[in-house]
């Protein structure tokens, strides 16, 4: 289990350094991307964590993380942490419900080739010796800047917070 622990404390990590790399509110759209698709990944692996503290080793998921998803895992492993986890994503304003809709935004733009072409184009150009970053309009369907610096916080309160429940016993 302390191997799930870095690996969900290296993800979030990696969160943070996207959170810094952009400095801009209203450019870096493939940057914004990342940083939900990192989001993901860290809650995945956290899910991961939960599981194997519950004492369920059996279960195991995809890594693409929905409302069904985090259902399914409730019925799996049945735990107050995964409850908590699946109101969240029910409650039209919060953190969790703002990132699985700007998750399933993003995949549905890379079903569609024209918005994908417009959604996923690069914002950084490599230069000698230093990464210039483009500036321009905001991509369509993906989160606003604000939202993903809550959503960044309060992902990472709810772990810490879980977590402390799960060292007491």
């Amino acid at each position: 289990m302390a191997y799930l622990r870095r690996k969900v404390d290296q993800q979030m990590g990696f969160c943070n350094d996207l959170l810094h790399m952009v400095v801009e509110v209203t450019a870096h759209g493939a940057l914004r991307n990342a940083l939900c698709w990192q989001l993901e990944q860290s809650l995945c692996f956290y899910l991961l964590e939960v599981a194997r503290a519950s004492g369920n080793r059996r279960w195991s998921h995809g890594w693409t993380l929905d409302s069904n998803m985090l259902k399914s895992a409730l019925e799996s492993v049945p735990c107050a942490d995964f409850q908590e986890l699946v109101d969240l994503s029910q409650e039209s304003n919060s953190w969790l419900a703002d990132l699985l809709g700007g998750l399933e935004n993003l995949r549905k733009a890379e079903e569609s080739q024209s918005l994908k072409a417009e959604l996923f184009q690069p914002d950084i150009i490599e230069t000698q010796p230093q990464f210039i970053v483009r500036s321009g309009t905001p991509f369509p369907f993906v989160l606003e800047w604000e939202n993903l610096v809550r959503i960044t916080g309060a992902m990472y309160s709810v772990i810490q917070r879980q977590r402390l429940g799960h060292d007491e016993y």
